[in-house]
């Protein structure tokens, strides 16, 4: 299972997911570059085609209002090595805003 997961996510990076032109991945790299170092993404939910996008971009973390352990987001997570959190309602209502910078 660890090789399949690994294969994907590789196979994802480099090709930037389906549909997708070169221009379309440039736009949603660029869009991103200013991530701030150690940033944590907070989302009220999240794919795994999102989860391998913002992992690109550099975050080192993410908290997600509706997860569960056993998603596909969640389990990509996992593979990835990226520190998750899940099943947080209300958080994105209770979040700072002025320290979300984008």
């Amino acid at each position: 299972m660890r090789r399949i997961s690994d294969s994907i996510c590789a196979n994802a990076r480099r090709h930037g997911g389906p549909g997708q032109s070169p221009a379309d991945r440039a736009d949603r790299r660029s869009a991103g570059a200013n991530v701030p170092e150690g940033a944590i993404l907070l989302a009220r939910r999240l794919g795994p085609a999102e989860l391998l996008d913002w992992h690109a971009r550099g975050i080192a973390g993410v908290a997600v209002e509706e997860a569960s352990p056993s998603g596909h987001a969640a389990i990509l997570a996992r593979a990835l090595g990226i520190p998750a959190v899940g099943s947080l309602r209300g958080m994105l209502d209770s979040a700072n805003r002025a320290t979300m910078p984008w």
